[in-house]
């Protein structure tokens, strides 16, 4: 994650070529079209399907839109949607005290209009948007070095967990999604490949046992219809 403490003020930034304009502005219903076919020359066509889908529920079915909207900013070139930026509401702590800001997501250029500075004008766009603090996690490189460019810092790494798949599990993924030779999904090495699977499965398990903590047996799991105060 980085953050940044640039001066929120709102503007429009242009950023142009030797072939055309290029406007950043504030996205609107009309370009959502365009905007999903950014996203599918960038990411793959299978990838827009999900991204509709993921579409309403950060950023329309996000439960503080009833106090603050998602805020999107698009680069148009000529009518062309050559880049996209999303920010969406959430709660997050600033000192001590909760505040609903808005977090950054989803930069994309199209790859026939990058190293236009396009990148850097929609999270500038971004920045001057009224908000306590601007930040992004900048997963991609040259996401970060954008993010450097404009004033970001890194932050420090927090603590996460994660679980790791079962061999069975990412077997039955990869069949189901075809991801796997064709003779594999035959019988009976179908049921072979399984068997193995489930025996891999079985291992894992073994020796996740052996090294993780246990439960405490006097751990109480019970069920509740409302949250207290204590909550």
């Amino acid at each position: 994650m980085m953050g940044s403490t640039a001066p929120m003020q709102r503007s429009s930034a242009i950023a142009t070529s030797s072939q055309a304009s290029i406007a950043i502005r504030t996205c609107q219903e009309r370009d959502h079209e365009g905007l999903f076919a950014l996203y599918g020359s960038v990411f793959g066509t299978d990838a827009v399907d999900r991204f509709r889908r993921r579409w309403r529920w950060q950023f329309l079915e996000n439960p503080v839109n009833h106090r603050f909207s998602s805020q999107m900013w698009v680069a148009d070139r000529d009518g062309e949607i050559v880049g996209f930026l999303a920010s969406f509401p959430t709660r997050m702590k600033v000192g001590h005290t909760e505040q609903i800001i808005y977090h950054d997501c989803d930069l994309i250029v199209s790859p026939t209009a990058r190293r236009m500075g396009i990148g850097e004008g929609l999270v500038r766009a971004y920045d001057e948007f009224p908000n306590p603090l601007s930040n992004a996690l900048a997963y991609a490189p040259a996401n970060g070095r954008i993010r450097g460019r404009v004033g970001y810092r890194p932050l420090r790494a927090v603590p996460f967990y994660y679980r790791p798949l079962q061999p069975a599990q990412v077997l039955e993924f990869a069949r189901r999604s075809r991801r796997v030779p064709a003779p594999l999904n035959t019988v009976p090495l179908a049921w072979f490949v399984d068997a193995a699977a489930y025996a891999g499965d079985l291992t894992v398990r073994a020796g996740n046992a052996l090294r993780e903590p246990r439960v405490p047996s006097d751990l109480a799991v019970e069920t509740v219809s409302s949250a207290g105060s204590a909550f």
